[in-house]
This record gives C-alpha cells, sequence and structure tokens, in this order.
C-alpha cells in the first residue's frame, strides 16, 4: 500500500497541482479583498462576511442575498479535482494491477487523496482569512460561547468537514457521470442557501447558521461523511469498470 501511495501521489499531484494553487490562490486574493473592506469593523469579520448566508429570518422575510462568496468557496475544491480519479485510473490501472494492487487499495487511496485536498485548501483557505483578520482590527470571530483560537478551530474544522461532504459527492457522481459529479454538488449547495434545515448535512457550512451547532447536527454532519465514504468504497469496489 505505501508504494501504491508514492505512486499515485506523485501522478495525482501532476494532474490537479496548477489549478490547486490558482484556487488556493485566488482564496487568498479574495480574502485580502475582503479584509481591506472590512478593516476596523466593529460588527463583521473576514469570516462572517466571506461566508455569510441567509438565515431562517431571512428566508421568512423574502430577504436574500445571493452568497456568492460563499458559494464561490465550496465550488472551488470541484474543480481542483474534477475528473483526476478518472484520468488517473485510466493512465496507470494496468500498470498498478500488474503489482497486484486490488480495486479495494485504489478506493482507499482515492479517498485519503481527496481527504488531503480537502484539509489542505481548508488550512491554506482558513489560515489566510486567520492572518489578515489578526491585522484587519475587526471584531473577533466568536461561535455560540466559543471565540479566539476555539472558534476558529472550530470553525476550520466545520469548513474541512463540509469541504469533504462536497467532495464525496462528487467522487460518488463521477462513478456515474463526469457532469452528474459537477452538477449534483452545485445543486445541493444551491438548495441549502434556500433551505435552513438542522438536518442537512451543509447547513453549517453557512456562518450565521453554525450558532446551531449541537449534538444533532454534529451526529448528522458525521453520519453523512461515513456513509458517502462507505458508498463510494463499496461502489467503487463493485463498480469501477465505470472509469
Amino acid at each position: 500500500m505505501g508504494r501504491l501511495w508514492q505512486v499515485q501521489y506523485r501522478y495525482y499531484w501532476q494532474l490537479v497541482k496548477y489549478r490547486f494553487w490558482l484556487v488556493t490562490l485566488s482564496i487568498s486574493v479574495a480574502s485580502c479583498l475582503v479584509g481591506t473592506q472590512l478593516w476596523g469593523d466593529i460588527c463583521l469579520n473576514i469570516v462572517s462576511k466571506f461566508f455569510m448566508g441567509p438565515t431562517t429570518v431571512d428566508l421568512h422575510q423574502h430577504e436574500i442575498v445571493f452568497p456568492s462568496l460563499w458559494l464561490c468557496y465550496y465550488l472551488f475544491p470541484l474543480i481542483i479535482v474534477g475528473n483526476s480519479f478518472q484520468v488517473l485510473w485510466k493512465q496507470h490501472v494496468v500498470q498498478l494491477l500488474g503489482y497486484h494492487f486490488s480495486k479495494a487499495h485504489f478506493g482507499q487511496l482515492n479517498l485519503i487523496l481527496v481527504n488531503l485536498v480537502a484539509f489542505l485548501y481548508t488550512i491554506l483557505g482558513i489560515g489566510s482569512m486567520a492572518m489578515i483578520s489578526c491585522v484587519n482590527n475587526t471584531v473577533p470571530l466568536r461561535i455560540g460561547v466559543l471565540q479566539g483560537i476555539n472558534a476558529w478551530l472550530i470553525w476550520g474544522l466545520l469548513v474541512y468537514a463540509e469541504v469533504l461532504l462536497i467532495l464525496l459527492f462528487q467522487l460518488l457522481g463521477n462513478l456515474i457521470n463526469t457532469a452528474l459529479g459537477l452538477f449534483g454538488p452545485t445543486v445541493l449547495l444551491v438548495l441549502t442557501i434556500y433551505w435552513d434545515n438542522r438536518y442537512n448535512p451543509l447547513n453549517l457550512s453557512v456562518f450565521q447558521r453554525a450558532s446551531d451547532l449541537n449534538m444533532t447536527t454534529i451526529l448528522v454532519l458525521v453520519g453523512s461523511l461515513l456513509s458517502l465514504i462507505l458508498s463510494y468504497y463499496y461502489y467503487y469496489y463493485r463498480y469501477c469498470e465505470v472509469y
């Protein structure tokens, strides 16, 4: 498995590195622009602005401002991954199967790689926002009773989980059709804008709804992640010929 990791990681990074750096650079530039606009603001900070979305009250009053920054942040990982796993499979499956690696090994490694993409994307994106917030003198980040570094850690974990969730939806869709892998998660994100429901696993991706963070919403999110991981592993093992 270690040998497969070394080979696949190198090939995979060659496939996605330009998209990854372009996207993360775009997020950093957008964060700088938003941070500059909010300089010294005592009501908003960069996270509440960047991940702003309609609340239940906004939806009931039909006062909805379309969250373009929020939507772009969660769509960009789909662009990074794209059809990279299909390309990886087609280019190297014969060679690697010759080393007696099974389809199960490929499925496991794909899940590890997509976790890595979600983790690095979150670290660089949220990390740049945290550094900017340290110098632009805005109101501290607060989630419920948490603030400061604890709030940043919780928000980073939530964003990582939501990005991973979206990428897992894409991986499952790609097993059927590449267009479905892109279109499906996009529809779910747009629906989330207009559907404030605690049982929607993407609900916590909107910062204003993170105040609903509790054991129920955490279990919904974690349960959704585990279900998608197991579904991908099972479907990939059975039907990876679609690649």
